[in-house]
């Protein structure tokens, strides 16, 4: 009788850590912001730009599920040419497991011109290239605070900037690169903001703004020295 108690016991203890570890398992998945959406990429919950005023996105905010409500704030700012930003936060879960990713919508006279979102987006370079076909540029810059090279490419007619960071110049780009910045901006908007260098880290140098040239290893297709 006492044999059998125990091994009850044992059994009713793994079953208990089968399920609080699936629980943990579920309740860290990772949900990416930018796939959290109403709409497919790179539509954002149905958010116009350039027609999408204030009010209205933080009503937008307020359905979607990821974010965190608790950490939407706007504020003035005139970085890059705009009037000022909202900026909110996924969600973190029963685990306090933090997403890590965040967003920004950046707006002109009150109308949303861009939305940025920077973390794990769950979209790998190949799906966006399949979803807005060839890319225009690519700029690679190497960032001495990061010791890595920031990786931007550009699809112009789509208005969609996508980014990554790789170690070295000896680095390839593959298809199934993570994604982790990705820009949605106003494509009437394009050049004004890529000239602002928004996304060439304050400076668009022309040397190593390069058409794109396919997978491979930034030495050889991008890479220009400093």
């Amino acid at each position: 009788m006492k044999k059998r108690s125990v091994r009850t016991l044992c059994i009713l203890v793994l079953l208990i850590a089968v399920v609080i570890f699936g629980i943990t398992i579920i309740s860290t998945k990772k949900i990416s912001l930018i796939a959290d959406s109403t709409c497919a990429f790179p539509c954002w919950n149905n958010v116009k730009l350039g027609e999408t005023n204030k009010a209205e996105l933080l009503k937008i905010l307020t359905n979607v599920s990821s974010v965190d409500q608790g950490s939407i704030f706007s504020q003035k700012r005139s970085n890059y040419g705009f009037d000022e930003v909202v900026v909110f936060d996924a969600n973190v879960d029963l685990t306090k497991y933090i997403f890590g990713n965040n967003a920004e919508a950046w707006l002109i006279n009150d109308k949303v011109v861009e939305l940025l979102f920077q973390g794990d987006s769950g979209i790998t370079l190949m799906q966006a290239i399949q979803k807005l076909g060839a890319p225009d540029h690519v700029y690679a810059d190497f960032q001495i605070e990061i010791t890595a090279i920031d990786i931007e490419i550009f699809f112009k007619e789509k208005g969609v900037i996508v980014g990554f960071s790789l170690k070295s110049p000896e680095a390839d780009i593959v298809p199934d690169q993570k994604l982790d910045l990705i820009g949605l901006v106003d494509p009437n908007l394009y050049q004004k903001i890529l000239e602002s260098g928004e996304f060439t880290h304050g400076k668009l140098k022309d040397t190593k703004f390069i058409l794109w040239n396919g997978y491979g290893k930034i030495k050889d297709k991008y890479w220009v020295q400093p």
